[in-house]
């Protein structure tokens, strides 16, 4: 997981049941200022989907973008695929 942060973020008291690596801060500069920001760890976003009734079907993957001069670094995500696990409604 990458772990490069742009601007100066508060960190936020850890969430309760993530404990692998996730973490969560404070957005204070920018468009996202006063926003909590959580980023998963791989463990923890695939045990948040599994308590809360989602099949993995594919992933999750790190996808990562490297940002335009005169920015530097990368932009990274996790792309996952799930669905809603037990009976179909309707």
């Amino acid at each position: 997981m990458s772990r490069f942060i742009m601007g100066a973020p508060t960190p936020v008291p850890r969430m309760n049941g993530h404990s692998g690596g996730s973490f969560t801060v404070r957005c204070v500069e920018g468009p996202k200022s006063g926003t909590d920001v959580h980023f998963f760890s791989r463990r923890d976003l695939i045990g948040h989907l599994s308590r809360n009734g989602f099949e993995i079907s594919a992933g999750p993957a790190e996808d990562r973008t490297k940002r335009d001069p005169p920015k530097t670094g990368a932009w990274s995500q996790w792309e996952v695929v799930a669905r809603a696990a037990g009976p179909r409604a309707g």
